[in-house]
């Protein structure tokens, strides 16, 4: 079980090979693979401004 607050997206992943899959919380999506982004550009980007401070808290259960 994960939960992950604010953040929009969950992302998973694996290197090809690897033994194990990586489980992140995103607050974007990666740039397209045809496409890099910039900060300038890239899509769905949380924002804080100066001096201000957030907490994105996040939490994995693993029951066997």
């Amino acid at each position: 079980q994960m939960t992950y607050g604010k953040v929009p997206y969950l992302g998973l992943w694996a290197k090809p090979g690897a033994p194990y899959v990586c489980i992140e919380p995103w607050s974007s999506l990666p740039s397209t693979q045809d496409e890099i982004s910039t900060v300038e550009t890239q899509e769905d980007l949380m924002t804080l401004e100066a001096g201000k401070t957030e907490e994105y808290p996040w939490e994995i259960t693993v029951d066997f």
